[in-house]
């Protein structure tokens, strides 16, 4: 399961997105004849630009 939750407080958004597993996600390079793997390379810039963190999980 993925939980994707949108956030807006004043004039910030905030993107939350968790899955069930609990290993931190780590970008590799995908092939374009890949079938996983590409949507992490669309998340890594604005990640990296605007940050990240990792959460507990209960």
């Amino acid at each position: 399961m993925i939980e994707l939750v949108l956030r807006a407080v004043g004039g910030t958004v905030t993107v939350s997105v968790t899955d069930n597993n609990h290993a931190p996600a780590i970008l590799q390079q995908a092939s374009p004849d890949d079938i996983s793997g590409q949507r992490m390379a669309l998340v890594s810039t604005p990640a990296d630009r605007w940050g990240s963190s990792t959460s507990p999980r209960p």
